[in-house]
């Protein structure tokens, strides 16, 4: 299997793919920060969001949904 170096789709089909930094233009470098930004604001929310089951497993009664 061979790896393309053109984008295989979409609406930049046929264009060169970014594969460094300074290869990218400088408009699809602000978007990518703005969402790795959003990304990891809103992870620690998430974890902590979930850790009242994270420290717990669930038993085989849980596991099979039913109630007691």
């Amino acid at each position: 299997m061979s790896v393309s170096r053109s984008v295989e789709g979409g609406v930049l089909l046929g264009m060169r793919k970014v594969e460094t930094v300074e290869q990218m233009p400088g408009e699809y470098r602000q978007v990518v920060m703005k969402l790795l930004y959003a990304l990891a604001s809103t992870e620690f929310a998430s974890v902590e969001q979930h850790q009242p089951g994270i420290n717990q497993a669930p038993t085989s009664r849980s596991s099979r949904g039913s109630t007691p």
